[in-house]
Order: C-alpha cells, then structure tokens, then sequence
C-alpha cells in the first residue's frame, strides 16, 4: 500500500555555514499494508510528524522515495513530487481546524465543493457522500449545528468526517487526540479503531502516547532521533524491545545491565548480573562475554514471602521499600542489593514496606538487549 524507502530530512540550524543541519529524519524507510492501522510512536523531535508531513507532501524531503499504491508521490531520483491536493490523501490534524463560520455539515462539504470544476461533484453526490460521513461518525443528527457548538469529542469526529467524506485510500492522523481529556480520548481511540476497520482504510497515526499505540495499531515503528529503532506488533514491541531505547521509552521497564555467561535453549541466554544470574530471550545472537541489558517488566516479576531461595538462577532476595495502590494493581519498590527494581502485583496482594521477599522473574519474559543500544 504505502513505502517509503530511504526517506532524509534536515533542516539548517543557523546562517552560518559552520552551523550543521539537523536531521529530522535519517534514512526512513517502511512498508505499509493494506488495511493497517499503522503508528509512527515516539518522544518529540524523534521525525514521526515530519515523515507524515513529507507522505502528505506538507514537507518536501531532501532525498527518498514515496509510493502509494505504486503511484510515485515523491522520488528525489525521478525529480517526482506531486502536491498535496493532488495525492488523494485524508489527514486530520492535532488542531482540529474546524471552520467556525460553518455548521457540520457544510465543514464536511468543504473538501468537495472547492475542487475544480472539471472534477467537481454533482450535488447529490455530494449530499450522499457527506450524509455518509456523519453518518459513520455519528454527527448526522447534528448536521445544522454550528461547528462552534460541538464538544472537543464531536469536533474531532467531525474533523474524521471531513478527512473520510474524499474516501482516501490512505488516512493520516497527527497526534489527533492530544488536545481531549483523558476519559474522552480513551473513548476515541476506541471509535477511531471501529471506524478503521469498519471502513478497511489503511491508517498511519502519529503519536507520542504508548497506551494509544499500544491499544490502536496493527504494527508500530518506534522512532528515535530521525530512525526507526524497531518494527512490529504491539505484543512483540513491548515484550521484546530490540533497543535499549525502546525498552525503557515503551511502558516501565526494568533495565539491568549484565553480561551473557552462555547460551541456554531456543534463543535463550544465561545473564550474569549485580543481583544474580537469570536467563532472558534475545532476538540476535550473542557470545559469552558480551556486555548487555535485560529489560524486565514490573509486571512480570513476582514477590512471595517464602524463603529467599538465594543462588538460584532468576530468583533474588530483597526488601519491599515503598506501595502505590493504583486501584487494579500495587507498584512496589523493591531494594534487591543495589537496584531498585518495580514489581506491579495484583491489588489483592498486600506486602508492607521493610518486609523481606523473594523475587522471581519468567524467563521467557525477559528481553536482552546490546548494551550498546
């Protein structure tokens, strides 16, 4: 459906020719299918939005290739780089840059009654096209109220409405729910998921929240200074992280750095640390000898009262120092020699601080990852 391959991006940091240029994005390249709802996730400055733009053609990247549905959108080789009204592209903003003056259904009308006359549409098609727009987002029966007048949740569906009534093969969405508040966006990330597989468009969608990436998508690429770091689907991102920035940008994670002893079975590794040896899964293979980091989720490890059972292979001895009750669950802060480590629990397990436990971790858990990383 969509590929972007090697796609760069800088921008000049100063006047001066002593001032290099800043790469927003540094050799970008992906593969999108059909009927994806595929996240470009990371922090700020990280090139997501700027690998978004250059898709819509907002932004004209130095060098790369874009296709759509093997339609050549932008090529630096082929001198190609077709505007932005002419790629048959929907997008929907982080602003939901709503017309004031209009009501709804004149805002969703707007993207089809200002093309050219030869490629206008009769008015019952337009009427039937923006009918099923509201309708999809359920606006229709507001279709004469002012924009103005709608909740920040109904002026973001009609923001879709108006993306979706051009029927694009292709929806980009930048960063779309950051302006609701937080029981609001929980219920459009849920609506904007319907929709896309009702409808069966492909989506790319910019974002900085993991929750949203994590509960949204079919595949994630997580961004990290202008590169991909790693491509998947959400499960194989957050239960092995290929980076070590990866692992500690998505969700919690405990980092402990260490070194491989020896290979065990089926990929994995015996892993000597500060607070003892365990065995953890890595995706490439490593010798004996090389430094790494084990990331380990707080919900993944385990605290029971029993013995210590010290000396053995991912079992550890420590001391709980503080509990946050978070309603479903408990974060513990546990003092394993040296290392704080944070264990989440079941909100029926109550430990109190000072108490001594025994800390065990799932292997099969556990992801290495170069230390390089």
């Amino acid at each position: 459906m969509l590929t972007i391959d090697d796609l760069h991006k800088a921008y000049a940091t100063g006047k001066s020719e002593s001032h290099q240029a800043m790469r927003a994005v540094d050799g970008v390249s992906l593969e999108v299918g059909e009927g994806e709802f595929y996240t470009l996730l990371g922090p700020s400055g990280c090139g997501k939005t700027t690998t978004l733009r250059s898709i819509a053609g907002l932004e004209v990247p130095d060098t790369g290739v874009i296709t759509v549905d093997g339609r050549v959108l932008f090529s630096s080789r082929e001198g190609v780089n077709i505007p932005p009204h002419k790629r048959g592209l929907g997008m929907v903003f982080q602003s939901y840059a709503i017309w004031p003056h209009m009501n709804v259904y004149q805002n969703v009308a707007f993207p089809l009654t200002v093309r050219s006359a030869r490629a206008r549409f009769p008015k019952r098609e337009v009427r039937g096209r923006v009918e099923r727009a509201l309708s999809v987002v359920r606006l229709d029966h507001l279709a004469g109220r002012p924009a103005t007048d709608l909740s920040g949740g109904q002026q973001q569906r009609l923001a879709l409405a108006r993306a979706l009534v051009m029927e694009p093969r292709l929806l980009l969405l930048d960063e779309p729910l950051s302006n609701l508040d937080a029981k609001l966006r929980e219920e459009m990330r849920f609506e904007l998921k319907r929709l896309q597989r009702e409808l069966g468009i492909t989506a790319i969608y910019v974002t900085h929240d993991q929750v949203e990436a994590l509960t949204m998508s079919s595949v994630i690429a997580v961004m990290h200074d202008g590169k991909v770091e790693q491509i998947g689907k959400p499960r194989e991102v957050y239960d092995h992280p290929a980076t070590r920035f990866v692992a500690d940008f998505i969700g919690t994670s405990n980092l402990l750095d260490g070194t491989v002893v020896a290979p065990a079975a089926d990929g994995h590794y015996e892993v000597e640390t500060s607070i003892g040896r365990l065995v953890a899964v890595a995706s490439i293979p490593l010798a004996a000898g090389t430094p790494v980091s084990v990331s380990v989720r707080p919900e993944h490890l385990s605290l029971d009262l029993a013995d210590s059972g010290e000396g053995q292979v991912g079992v550890w001895s420590g001391v709980v120092t503080t509990r946050d009750f978070t309603g479903d669950a408990v974060d513990y802060r546990v003092q394993a020699g040296e290392v704080l480590l944070r264990v989440r629990a079941d909100s029926r397990v109550v430990i109190a601080p000072s108490t001594h436990v025994r800390i065990t971790v799932d292997p099969d858990r556990c992801a290495v990852v170069p230390r390089s990383n």
